[in-house]
């Protein structure tokens, strides 16, 4: 799953959870974005480039999503 897909998987999470989903890239070095869910936040990598197995298990930890809700 690329940085897009997961971005637009979480945004229909926040659709149902009724909460905020903000892509904030210029809090981000490089090609890096922050990315927040509600009142929880991360930094992702490069948004076109496939999320590392290890890199989508932490983003989904600090955001506080289940990995099946994808």
């Amino acid at each position: 799953m690329t940085g897009h897909q997961f971005i637009r998987k979480l945004r229909a999470i926040g659709r149902v959870e009724n909460r905020e989903v903000r892509v904030d890239k210029a809090r981000g070095k490089g090609s890096h974005v922050t990315v927040w869910f509600g009142t929880r936040y991360c930094v992702l990598p490069e948004l076109s480039r496939e999320l590392k197995t290890g890199t989508l298990a932490n983003v989904l930890r600090a955001l506080g999503v289940e990995r099946d809700r994808l």
